[in-house]
C-alpha cells in the first residue's frame, strides 16, 4: 500500500511540473519567483519599452529582455486617425523608438534628399525642411539648429532616426500606448504608435462619445446570435451563453484613458474612439501580436474573435 502510494505521489509532481511547463515567464531575480508586472513602468511616454529583466520558464528555457536595441518589429501605427500598413522595422535604442530613414516618406508627407556623397540628409515638408549628418544628435530646422536626445544612427546597414524628434519638428505628436504585461506580452509587445498633426481643433465629449459607443455595441449585439448561427451553426446553448458573456462585456465597459486622438474604453475588446471623427476601433491581443481594425457595425463577424471563435 505505501508503494502504491509512493508512486502516485511521484506521478503526482510529474503532472504538476508538466502543466508548468506552460506557464508564464517569472523573473529570475526574484528568490521566490513570482513574476511582478510593475517591474515595467508602462506608463511614461519614453519609457514604455524599456525591458531590462530576464525571465525563466518553468521548464529551463530563458527569455533575455535587455534593451532591446534591436528589432520591434512590425508594429501597429495610427497615423492621424487611420491605421498606416506599411513594413515598417522598428528598433529601440537607448529607450527610444527609431525610424529607418528610408520609411519616412512613407509615414509623413515629406521629400527626402541625400546632401551630395556624404552621410548627410534633408527632409523637406510642408511645415519646415530638417537637415541632419550620420551621428549627429543635432538637426538644423530652416537654418537653426536644434538639440535631440538621440544621435541618428546606423543598424545592420541601414540609417535610423528618433521618430519622436523627427516628427515632432515636423509638426505631429507621437504617443505610445502600451498594455499591463502578462508573459505573452511581454515577449511580443502589444503597444500602438500614434502619431497625429498637432491640431485646436473641437472634438467630442467624453460623455457623448460614451453613448454614441454603447449605443452602437448594442446594436451589434442584437444581430449576435443569429450571425453566429448562420456563421458557425452551434448548438442553441453555445449561442445563448456566449451572447449572455458578450453582453456582460458590453454592459460593463469602461473609460480607460485618453490616448493621443482617441478615448480608450475597456469592453468586449480594448476599443478606441477617436474623438474628432467617431471613428471607432477595436484592438485585439492573439497569441502573436495584435490586430487593430477600423469597426464596422453590420459586419456579422463584428464579434468574430473571442466569442464566436478564439
Amino acid at each position: 500500500m505505501k508503494r502504491i502510494y509512493g508512486i502516485l505521489v511521484v506521478v503526482g509532481i510529474i503532472l504538476i511540473m508538466k502543466t508548468n511547463t506552460y506557464a508564464s515567464p517569472v523573473k529570475t531575480e526574484k528568490s521566490n519567483f513570482e513574476f511582478d508586472n510593475q517591474d515595467i513602468n508602462i506608463n511614461k511616454l519614453d519609457e514604455d519599452l524599456k525591458w531590462e529583466h530576464q525571465y525563466m520558464f518553468p521548464n529551463g528555457s530563458n527569455y533575455i529582455i535587455t534593451d532591446i536595441e534591436k528589432n520591434l518589429g512590425n508594429k501597429i501605427i495610427l497615423l492621424n486617425g487611420r491605421e498606416f500598413k506599411t513594413n515598417i522595422n522598428l528598433i529601440n535604442k537607448n529607450n527610444r523608438v527609431f525610424i529607418p530613414l528610408y520609411k519616412i516618406s512613407e509615414v509623413f508627407p515629406v521629400k527626402l534628399e541625400k546632401v551630395n556623397n556624404e552621410d548627410e540628409y534633408i527632409i523637406r515638408g510642408e511645415n519646415g525642411n530638417l537637415r541632419f549628418k550620420l551621428g549627429s544628435s543635432s538637426l538644423n530646422k530652416d537654418g537653426r539648429d536644434i538639440e535631440i536626445k538621440e544621435e541618428i544612427i546606423k543598424e545592420d546597414g541601414l540609417i535610423y532616426c528618433p521618430l519622436r524628434s523627427i516628427a515632432e519638428n515636423l509638426g505631429y505628436e507621437v504617443t505610445y500606448h502600451n498594455y499591463k504585461n502578462d508573459g505573452r506580452d511581454l515577449i511580443y509587445f502589444t503597444g500602438i504608435i500614434a502619431i497625429d498633426e498637432k491640431t485646436n481643433r473641437d472634438f467630442m465629449s467624453k460623455g457623448k462619445a460614451y453613448k454614441i459607443l454603447s449605443e452602437k455595441l448594442k446594436e451589434g449585439y442584437d444581430s449576435f446570435p443569429e450571425n453566429f448561427k448562420n456563421l458557425y451553426k452551434p448548438d442553441d446553448i453555445v449561442i445563448e451563453n456566449t451572447a449572455k458573456s458578450l453582453k456582460k462585456d458590453i454592459d460593463e465597459m469602461a473609460y480607460i484613458k485618453d490616448f493621443s486622438h482617441y478615448y480608450v474604453y475597456k469592453g468586449p475588446y480594448t476599443i478606441y474612439f477617436d474623438k474628432y471623427n467617431g471613428d471607432i476601433f477595436f484592438h485585439t491581443v492573439k497569441i502573436a501580436g495584435s490586430d487593430l481594425k477600423k469597426v464596422n457595425f453590420e459586419d456579422e463577424k463584428l464579434f468574430e474573435y473571442g466569442y464566436m471563435v478564439d
